[in-house]
This record gives structure tokens, C-alpha cells and sequence, in this order.
């Protein structure tokens, strides 16, 4: 998955006025699914799976009735819920809504479904052990046998129901500020983020250590990007990760800007833009920059 944030470059007669958007670019997991029974309500940010009468040798109801004050709530996982339909599992079924016996979602004799979901992307997984729920990020309850089954707490009975989710990891990368203004530029000149003072900064806003990569683009007109030497319609546009000490043209393809940045860490960097040497444009012309971050191998 992709996501992307530009910073656009508006270039008129002999000014070059630079507002660039940069993309970002996605992957993923995030949180590890944590489960705790709680008395009368579940705490703020966790979602209620199913109720109990009692800790032990109980009946059970969906968390949508109102009759049982011992309720299973999880958290941990963004975006989890309890939908039966998506990306989603059957933790129990229940004889009914309410006072109901149990049973393992591997049967069908009871219809009333307490299940967990996940988002689009992400993963969802219960299952019932003996003795421990080892494989699995946490355990939801325990039952006193497969099917036609009393509920209790995590050590009521040696049946545990167990589960695992993952909303997917998240892989994002934001630019502050994401608008650069160049001014007016002569043609065949150059101007930078380092004299204008507005070096830009890419976060990992994801979940796991990222590489950002980065690319400009030929323009509408079109100015067509070099690498070398700036001429009538051709244009260079650079990037430098250490305040101007080297300079490093972009291209319409992919080039490495960081590695191994990890979450809530960030890279800051300066563009510099070389101004064609003649050109027969007249109107506004956009140069895009496009900052991409995917997961470090």
C-alpha cells in the first residue's frame, strides 16, 4: 500500500514560485491484541467482544445485550471490532442473545455470533487450546468443553479461547512544511531551500522502519529534467541531505533519500532548482516532488 504527498512547483516567465507536494507510500502492522475481563464496563479505547454472568460455570450474552456486568474487552489493535462480516473470526457462538450456553466456532448449532474484526488489510485469528493460548497474542476466556459449554474468566476451565489480530503495518511519511517558494529565479539561475531558509523535514509516521525514496518530474510545458547541464526547456532539479554539501539531481525515477529511519524519526533535506536557460512556456508550470517511504527489508 501507497500513500503519497506532493510539493508543487509553479513556474511563471522568469520567476519560479516552487510549492512541493510530497507522496507518501505505505505497508504494515500495528499493536498486538491484549484481552481482559472487566467488571460492568470495558475501558476507554477497548472493544467488547462478549458478556458473562460470572467468572466461573457462567452463561454468556452478545456485548450488545444488557442483562451480564463480566465483559471481555480488547484493545490494542487499531480498528478493531466486532463485525461477523470482512475481515473477521467467530470467538464463540452463543444459543442466543442472552442466558445462553456456548459453543467453539467450528460448530453450528448456535446462530447468536460474538466475533472479532479487523481492518481491510489486517488479520484476524481465534482458536481453542488446552491449557494455554502459546501462538496466540492473548486469551479471551475459558469454557468448560467444546459445545453445549459453560464460560468462565482465563482460569475458570482448562479450554482456553484464544486470539491474534493485526490492523497491518502502517508505513507513512508526512513533510514538513511541504511548500517551498523559490522566488523569482533568472533564466539559466538557480535558488534553494538553503538560501530561502526552508529546509523541509520527512517523519516515519508509520509503525516500522522505513526507507524514504524520492523523484521529481518533467513538467507539462514541457521542461524535461537533467541531470547535467540546464539548456532551452531543460531544467535540473537537486536534492542535498547534508545543508548543500553535495547535491544530488533528481530524476523521474526513484532514488534513495534516507534508510532505516525508524518510527517517529526524521530526515531533513533541501531542494535546489535550476532554471532552464530559454524557454517558450508562458504559463505556470508544476514540478512535483514525491517523497516515498516503504518498509526497510
Amino acid at each position: 500500500m501507497e500513500a503519497g504527498h506532493k510539493i508543487r512547483i509553479s513556474i511563471l516567465d522568469l520567476a519560479a514560485v516552487v510549492a512541493v507536494a510530497l507522496a507518501i507510500f505505505s505497508f504494515s502492522r500495528a499493536g498486538t491484541l491484549t484481552c481482559t475481563i472487566r467488571a460492568t464496563s470495558c475501558s476507554g479505547g477497548e472493544t467488547t467482544v462478549f458478556k458473562m454472568f460470572g467468572l466461573t460455570d457462567s452463561h454468556a450474552e452478545l456485548a450488545t445485550s444488557t442483562n451480564y456486568l463480566q465483559l471481555v474487552c480488547c484493545s490494542g489493535v487499531t480498528g478493531l471490532g466486532t463485525n461477523c462480516t470482512g475481515v473477521a473470526t467467530t470467538a464463540i457462538r452463543l444459543s442466543g442473545a442472552t442466558n445462553a450456553h456456548i459453543q467453539q466456532n467450528s460448530y453450528s448449532t448456535y446462530t447468536s455470533l460474538a466475533c472479532l474484526s479487523a481492518p481491510g488489510g489486517g488479520s484476524v485469528a481465534v482458536g481453542y487450546q488446552t491449557a494455554n493460548c502459546t501462538g496466540y497474542d492473548t486469551t479471551l476466556a475459558s469454557m468448560s468443553s467444546a459445545t453445549n459449554a459453560h464460560v468462565g474468566d482465563t482460569t475458570a476451565y482448562n479450554t482456553k479461547i484464544c486470539a491474534s489480530a493485526d490492523a497491518g503495518s502502517v508505513i507513512s511519511v508526512s513533510v514538513t512544511d511541504g511548500i517551498v517558494t523559490y522566488g523569482q529565479v533568472a533564466f539559466g539561475a538557480s535558488s534553494s531551500t538553503i538560501t530561502n531558509s526552508d529546509t523541509q523535514s520527512a517523519t516515519n509516521d508509520g509503525t516500522v522502519t522505513e526507507n524514504f525514496n524520492i523523484k521529481g518530474q518533467n513538467t507539462a510545458c514541457p521542461w524535461t529534467l537533467v541531470a547535467t547541464s540546464t539548456g532551452n526547456e531543460l531544467y535540473k532539479h537537486e536534492f542535498s541531505t547534508n545543508s548543500g554539501g553535495l547535491w544530488t539531481p533528481l530524476s523521474t525515477n526513484y532514488q534513495v533519500l534516507s534508510t532505516s529511519v525508524s518510527s517517529t524519526a526524521t530526515t531533513t533535506f533541501d531542494l535546489q532548482v535550476n532554471i532552464p536557460t530559454a524557454t517558450a512556456c508562458n504559463t505556470p508550470q508544476s514540478v512535483d516532488v514525491v517523497v516515498q517511504a516503504v518498509q526497510t527489508p
